[in-house]
């Protein structure tokens, strides 16, 4: 069974991007995601996106995978998941209140993999609703396991949202900083 916890929702995101086993199956006929990143590396991709709504813990789940290329976006809405205009924070500092939203990216690189969080920055739910949510977002990112930053920017558009299909845990039972890949 996978387990989530919101503090770490970011490093589960990257831990998909990773090939480990994903809690959101991405497949043809997902919504549309694309992101472009600067830093050590430069690139960008388009692939098909999923979203999970975790009811429990009031959060909203974001994944596109690309091969081995993966990002992940976690929103914290208010209340309910309307069209809104986010923070995007660093998880290691845990989750400052909300509404409030992270970013992770994982990228094989020509130089090196590529393994980064948010650390700032901004996220825009412009259709939240009917089942799929649309927006943009754009963030700084930290390196998970190395001291290198780099800066991202993309859209998603009618990603479909499904209920959440494993256990997650609200946000009262406490947020974790440790975001680190075990």
């Amino acid at each position: 069974m996978t387990f989530r916890h919101p503090g770490l929702v970011l490093a589960a995101g990257l831990a998909v991007a990773c090939g480990a086993e994903p809690a959101i199956e991405v497949a043809d006929g997902g919504g549309a995601f694309t992101i472009e990143w600067m830093g050590q590396d430069t690139g960008s991709f388009e692939a098909p996106a999923r979203a999970e709504w975790c009811e429990e813990g009031r959060m909203l789940e974001i994944v596109s995978l690309l091969g081995d290329t993966g990002a992940a976006l976690v929103v914290y809405p208010r209340d309910s998941l309307v069209a809104d205009s986010l923070p995007v924070y660093d998880p290691s500092l845990g989750l400052p209140g909300r509404p409030a939203a992270g970013v992770a990216l994982r990228v094989f690189g020509q130089v090196s993999i590529y393994a980064g969080q948010s650390r700032d920055g901004w996220l825009v739910l412009e259709k939240a609703g009917g089942n799929v949510v649309s927006g943009r977002f754009e963030a700084g990112l930290r390196g998970v396991r190395e001291q290198v930053d780099a800066a991202v920017r993309g859209r998603f558009s009618n990603v479909p949202v499904t209920p959440a299909t494993t256990p997650c845990v609200p946000d009262s039972a406490g947020i974790s900083s440790d975001t680190a890949l075990r």
